[in-house]
Protein backbone atom coordinates (compact mmCIF):
# COMPACT_ATOMS: atom_id res chain seq x y z
CA UNK A 1 0.00 0.00 0.00
CA UNK A 2 1.48 3.33 -1.03
CA UNK A 3 0.24 6.44 0.77
CA UNK A 4 2.42 9.07 -0.88
CA UNK A 5 -0.29 11.49 -1.89
CA UNK A 6 -2.98 11.04 0.73
CA UNK A 7 -2.77 14.50 2.30
CA UNK A 8 -6.35 14.65 3.51
CA UNK A 9 -6.56 11.52 5.64
CA UNK A 10 -7.96 11.97 9.11
CA UNK A 11 -6.82 9.99 12.12
CA UNK A 12 -10.17 8.20 12.22
CA UNK A 13 -9.92 7.42 8.50
CA UNK A 14 -6.47 5.89 8.99
CA UNK A 15 -7.66 3.76 11.89
CA UNK A 16 -10.61 2.46 9.88
CA UNK A 17 -8.48 1.76 6.81
CA UNK A 18 -5.86 -0.22 8.72
CA UNK A 19 -8.50 -2.03 10.76
CA UNK A 20 -10.07 -3.31 7.53
CA UNK A 21 -6.96 -4.03 5.45
CA UNK A 22 -4.56 -4.71 8.33
CA UNK A 23 -4.73 -8.50 8.48
CA UNK A 24 -3.78 -8.88 4.81
CA UNK A 25 -1.33 -5.99 4.52
CA UNK A 26 2.23 -7.17 3.85
CA UNK A 27 3.91 -4.10 2.36
CA UNK A 28 3.56 -0.46 3.42
CA UNK A 29 5.33 2.66 2.19
CA UNK A 30 4.93 6.01 3.95
CA UNK A 31 7.95 7.65 2.27
CA UNK A 32 7.97 11.36 2.98
CA UNK A 33 4.44 11.53 4.38
CA UNK A 34 4.48 14.59 6.64
CA UNK A 35 1.06 16.27 6.37
CA UNK A 36 -2.11 15.86 8.43
CA UNK A 37 -1.94 12.79 10.68
CA UNK A 38 1.40 11.94 9.05
CA UNK A 39 3.17 14.84 10.80
CA UNK A 40 3.67 12.47 13.73
CA UNK A 41 4.21 8.74 13.97
CA UNK A 42 0.53 7.98 14.54
CA UNK A 43 0.12 6.03 11.26
CA UNK A 44 2.88 3.61 12.26
CA UNK A 45 1.41 3.19 15.74
CA UNK A 46 -1.93 2.31 14.13
CA UNK A 47 -0.13 -0.09 11.80
CA UNK A 48 1.56 -1.75 14.79
CA UNK A 49 -1.87 -2.27 16.36
CA UNK A 50 -3.62 -3.74 13.30
CA UNK A 51 -1.13 -5.01 10.70
CA UNK A 52 0.59 -8.03 12.21
CA UNK A 53 1.44 -9.65 8.86
CA UNK A 54 3.61 -6.82 7.57
CA UNK A 55 6.81 -7.93 5.89
CA UNK A 56 8.11 -4.69 4.35
CA UNK A 57 7.85 -1.21 5.88
CA UNK A 58 9.34 1.96 4.43
CA UNK A 59 8.86 5.02 6.63
CA UNK A 60 11.83 6.93 5.24
CA UNK A 61 11.81 10.71 5.57
CA UNK A 62 8.70 10.83 7.70
CA UNK A 63 10.93 12.53 10.32
CA UNK A 64 8.72 11.87 13.33
CA UNK A 65 9.17 8.14 13.90
CA UNK A 66 10.15 7.49 17.52
CA UNK A 67 11.69 4.62 19.45
CA UNK A 68 8.48 3.43 21.08
CA UNK A 69 6.79 3.15 17.69
CA UNK A 70 9.64 1.14 16.16
CA UNK A 71 9.62 -1.14 19.20
CA UNK A 72 5.83 -1.58 19.00
CA UNK A 73 6.15 -2.48 15.31
CA UNK A 74 8.96 -4.93 16.09
CA UNK A 75 6.85 -6.65 18.75
CA UNK A 76 3.60 -6.77 16.79
CA UNK A 77 4.71 -7.80 13.30
CA UNK A 78 5.31 -11.51 13.00
CA UNK A 79 7.65 -11.67 9.98
CA UNK A 80 9.45 -8.42 9.09
CA UNK A 81 11.85 -8.81 6.18
CA UNK A 82 12.75 -5.17 5.53
CA UNK A 83 12.35 -1.93 7.47
CA UNK A 84 13.59 1.31 5.95
CA UNK A 85 13.81 4.36 8.19
CA UNK A 86 16.16 6.64 6.25
CA UNK A 87 16.18 10.14 7.68
CA UNK A 88 14.48 9.10 10.93
CA UNK A 89 16.53 11.17 13.35
CA UNK A 90 14.61 10.40 16.55
CA UNK A 91 15.44 6.69 16.62
CA UNK A 92 18.11 5.34 18.95
CA UNK A 93 20.23 2.22 18.68
CA UNK A 94 17.98 0.62 21.31
CA UNK A 95 15.00 0.66 18.93
CA UNK A 96 17.09 -0.86 16.14
CA UNK A 97 18.34 -3.52 18.55
CA UNK A 98 14.72 -4.44 19.33
CA UNK A 99 13.98 -4.82 15.60
CA UNK A 100 16.96 -7.14 15.26
CA UNK A 101 16.07 -9.03 18.45
CA UNK A 102 12.51 -9.81 17.33
CA UNK A 103 13.31 -10.41 13.65
CA UNK A 104 16.91 -11.63 13.55
CA UNK A 105 15.92 -14.65 11.46
CA UNK A 106 13.83 -12.77 8.90
CA UNK A 107 15.37 -9.32 8.39
CA UNK A 108 17.45 -8.99 5.24
CA UNK A 109 20.28 -6.45 5.09
CA UNK A 110 20.70 -4.42 1.92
Amino acid sequence: MYLLYFLFFTTLGLKRMFLVCGPGLQKLSLIGCTKGPFDQDLPLRIVADHCHNLQHVNASYTQSVRDQTVIALAKSATHLISVKLNGAQQISNAAIQQLVHYHQNTLVSN
